[in-house]
């Protein structure tokens, strides 16, 4: 059971290869969305709009990967335990990480007037925090499971103990993957039906939009 257990907490290979691939395309994409969406004519220059476009998400994958470490740490650690953050520490990572969420919604609504550059942003916005938060529990999943398999034999059921939490997840993780999840979709299907039919016409969004939803539904059974 116990090896069981730490193989379960490891992962898979390809979760983990997902994970550093999504987060290397999102960072990727939005920075080069960024460009495009900043580039007056044929000639790029770096303007405010695009310093601030960026930082914000270099700035949303950083708080993200500490709210992901932080909110892990309070969550599953005991009260008593001396690698439980405390409270105010929790509310600060917290109040970062929105401050990182406003200041990146403020770079998509004034970095371009273009709805489908906006639409562009908003959604890479939602894959990088997720892709930050996944990557952060990857890892720190696979950096744990090595430090349980060196447990000894008598120390392995309360270690196990100890382990059933970190494999379940924490609620704020469970409530990130969830609302990624349906929240991307929603965010996809609303910003891409309002743009206007010159730029789309009403029949590439119905198929846009059953191919999304088929997506979907179809990712669930690949996943199980």
């Amino acid at each position: 059971q116990y090896p069981s257990a730490v193989v379960l907490l490891r992962g898979t290979e390809a979760n983990y290869g997902l994970c550093v691939v999504s987060m290397l395309c999102s960072v990727a994409l939005g920075l080069a969305g960024i460009y495009f969406m900043t580039k007056n004519g044929g000639e790029w220059q770096f303007t405010s709009g695009a310093a601030l476009a960026g930082q914000s998400i270099l700035f949303l994958v950083t708080q993200s990967f500490t709210v992901s470490k932080v909110s892990r740490d309070f969550l599953s650690v005991r009260e008593d335990h001396i690698a439980r953050p405390a409270l105010a520490y929790y509310y600060q990572v917290l109040a970062f990480w929105l401050i990182a969420v406003a200041s990146s919604i403020y770079s998509a609504v004034t970095i371009s007037d273009v709805k489908e550059w906006t639409s562009f942003y908003m959604i890479d916005l939602v894959w990088v925090t997720v892709s930050a938060i996944c990557l952060s529990k990857a890892v720190r999943d696979r950096s744990e499971a090595d430090a349980f398999e060196q447990v000894t034999e008598p120390e392995r059921p309360a270690a196990l103990y100890e382990m059933t939490p970190i494999i379940r997840g924490t609620c704020m993780y469970k409530f990130f993957v969830w609302i990624s999840c349906l929240g991307s979709t929603v965010l996809m299907l609303v910003l891409m039906w309002s743009w206007p039919a010159s730029s789309l016409s009403t029949t590439r969004k119905l198929l846009l939009t059953v191919g999304d939803l088929w997506c979907l539904v179809s990712i669930f059974h690949v996943a199980k």
